[in-house]
């Protein structure tokens, strides 16, 4: 079964990384308010941040290694969906009237990247050993 899960998302994995930054970028530019319950927890908002571009990193880094880009690609990867954060926060701040620009928005998407990086590298160098 666990094989199957693996072979299941190893074949679609680039199918999954592009569904979740259309996802990420749907979410961070309609007004989802009226759909999604708001806890009132201060940081819930950066956690949010945190999960959804650790989760679109780890996606991206997953299509790196099964398609066994050059090795400087991971870096490229990491950078791209920074500046992927940045200019979905910009287009917040300037095309919709319901969401604004944050720089600490764009921290927690950094934080979120680094750390699937930082995860990445330890679970790959663990796995080659």
């Amino acid at each position: 079964m666990l094989r199957a899960i693996k072979n299941l998302l190893a074949h679609n994995i680039l199918t999954i990384a592009i569904l979740l930054t259309i996802v990420i970028a749907l979410l961070s530019l309609l007004s989802i308010s009226n759909y999604v319950p708001d806890l009132k927890v201060s940081w819930q908002d950066k956690a949010e941040h945190i999960i959804a571009y650790f989760t679109l990193a780890s996606s991206w880094l997953l299509v790196h290694k099964h398609y066994k880009f050059v090795k400087q690609s991971k870096i490229i990867i990491v950078v791209l969906i920074l500046i992927y954060g940045i200019i979905l926060e910009v287009l917040q701040g300037s095309l919709t009237t319901y969401r604004t620009f944050e720089y600490y928005d764009m921290l927690a998407n950094a934080i979120g990247v680094v750390t699937a990086f930082l995860f990445y590298k330890t679970i790959y160098k663990i796995i080659q050993e």
